[in-house]
């Protein structure tokens, strides 16, 4: 067991937020939007926030960062994989494609049987290393995480959040 505690403690205030999207387009706009907003508060509260836009996978990041350019007044926009975060804080992070599909989270590729000959046992739980890893995009936010779900392809983790009260 880890106890984990919030940087911020703002009772009552939502800290995993779960955007669903139709599509990449759907996606996208609403990452615009959601950077608008967050903009707004960093104003308000004349302080720089810092943004992390994280994706499983390289490929799935927004291709031209110079769209960000008009935030760059209130916002410190990062683009980066999970992976590459590790060990790194933001005050929001924007997780996309938290999906049940092939490059979703969690992955559903397959390990190639070669290189699973090569590596331990794997573990009985499902996706127990997708799930260290969706631990490590969680913990990256300081005051809150986003986590943008395919409307028709929810991922089982985003399922186990908000079922988890239950």
């Amino acid at each position: 067991r880890k106890k984990v505690e919030a940087v911020k403690k703002d009772v009552g205030a939502k800290q995993v937020i779960i955007k669903e999207y139709s599509d990449e387009s759907d996606q996208t706009q609403q990452v615009f939007a959601l950077l608008e907003e967050i903009a707004k508060k960093g104003k308000s509260n004349k302080t720089k926030l810092t943004i992390f836009i994280m994706a499983r996978y390289n490929f799935q990041l927004p291709r031209s960062q110079s769209k960000f350019k008009a935030f760059s007044s209130t916002l410190d926009i990062i683009c980066t994989t999970v992976h590459a975060s590790k060990g790194l804080e933001a005050d929001y992070v924007l997780l996309l494609n938290v999906s049940n599909e092939k490059f979703g989270f969690p992955s559903l590729i397959e390990d190639d049987p070669l290189v699973r000959l090569v590596l331990p046992k794997a573990e009985d739980f499902p996706y127990a290393e997708e799930r260290r890893l969706f631990y490590v995009a969680l913990t990256r936010a300081k005051r809150g995480a986003f986590l943008f779900s395919r409307r028709q392809a929810m991922s089982p983790f985003i399922s186990e959040i908000l079922n988890h009260g239950n």
